[in-house]
C-alpha cells in the first residue's frame, strides 16, 4: 500500500472559505509546484510522508492560505 494525497491524485476535493471575505478559495496545487518555477513538476516530490501541503487562493480578494491535506493508504 502507498500513501498518496487525497488532493494530488483527485480523490477528493476540500473546499476552504476564505476569513477574509468569506468567498471560497481555489486548490492552486501543491506548495512545491506553486512556488517555484515550471520546470518543478518534473521534479521529485519532496514533501512529508504524512501530509501534502496545498495552496489555496480566494477567488475574491486574492488572500492566500495553506493547509496540510493528510495523505490516505491506497
Amino acid at each position: 500500500m502507498n500513501k498518496v494525497c487525497p488532493l494530488c491524485n483527485k480523490l477528493s476535493e476540500k473546499t476552504l472559505i476564505c476569513n477574509k471575505c468569506g468567498s471560497v478559495m481555489e486548490n492552486k496545487g501543491r506548495a512545491q509546484e506553486v512556488l517555484l518555477d515550471d520546470y518543478t513538476a518534473n521534479m521529485t516530490i519532496n514533501d512529508n510522508s504524512d501530509y501534502c501541503i496545498h495552496i489555496f487562493e480566494c477567488n475574491s480578494c486574492k488572500e492566500g492560505r495553506t493547509m496540510q491535506i493528510f495523505k490516505i493508504l491506497i
